[in-house]
């Protein structure tokens, strides 16, 4: 840790990486910040037993563990200080994370929170997530039956992808009726990364060192939002892929 300061709402820090569970590996160097929406809270395990400790001197030397638990982030490690494990809970987080002075706080973080996963299908190896509210579709297959809904928001992971809960894999419908409780695009170049309830993750991942190849429809508004990566980026737009 290179840098490390923390308030009753705000916690900042510089590192060299960091490994986030449920997100993956941040290559180094990365510079974060995280807001709570509630008073950030620490304690630390000394003599053994929890006791609530200081923000003041709550600072960490390294960052070990980074696990999202409901609406909250909990971050754990060595206190710089103290040399006892730490806990630091933020609750109702928000986060920026900038890698090589690059940022990865695209509107993706505040697109993909608290929703619920109401529908996912695969086609040609391409997996589809609908989220929230459904929209029935007008456009019927061949044998007369209409296509798959649409949701107020949507993911499209065209290549790689995986779906698993705590290291076991899971088929994309095991997830639909969770909330998804935190999605961004991680990496250079950014891959598509949704973290649910208890544990579930789906993620995007390119084959072959081919570029990202993933889209995201927020259609919340009066005019849709498409998401996708271009030129190493996460860009918005109104023309989908």
């Amino acid at each position: 840790m290179l840098t490390f300061s923390l308030t009753a709402r705000e916690l900042a820090f510089t590192a060299e990486g960091v490994f986030v569970e449920g997100m993956g590996l941040v290559d180094a160097p990365c510079r974060a910040l995280l807001t709570a929406e509630a008073a950030i809270t620490a304690r630390m395990f000394k003599h053994e037993q929890w006791l609530a400790a200081d923000l003041s001197t709550a600072a960490l030397h390294d960052i070990c563990e980074w696990i999202v638990e409901g609406d909250d982030l909990i971050l754990s490690g060595f206190g710089a200080s103290s040399g006892y494990w730490t806990e630091i809970r933020i609750p109702r987080f928000s986060a920026t994370i900038r890698i090589d002075g690059g940022s990865m706080a695209t509107p993706l973080d505040a697109v993909l929170r608290d929703l619920t996963l109401s529908h996912a299908w695969t086609a040609d190896g391409a997996l589809f997530l609908e989220f929230g509210r459904l929209s029935p579709s007008t456009v019927r297959r061949r044998d007369g039956s209409f296509g798959n809904p649409t949701g107020e928001v949507s993911a499209c992971l065209y290549d790689g992808w995986r779906v698993e809960e705590n290291g076991t894999p899971l088929p994309p419908s095991a997830l639909v009726g969770r909330r998804l409780i935190f999605g961004t695009a991680a990496g250079e170049p950014p891959e598509l990364d949704l973290a649910f309830e208890s544990g579930a993750r789906i993620v995007s991942y390119a084959r072959d060192g081919e570029a990202p190849d993933w889209a995201l429809a927020d259609r919340r508004g009066a005019t849709p939002v498409w998401y996708a990566v271009d030129e190493g980026r996460v860009r918005a737009g109104d023309g989908g892929r």
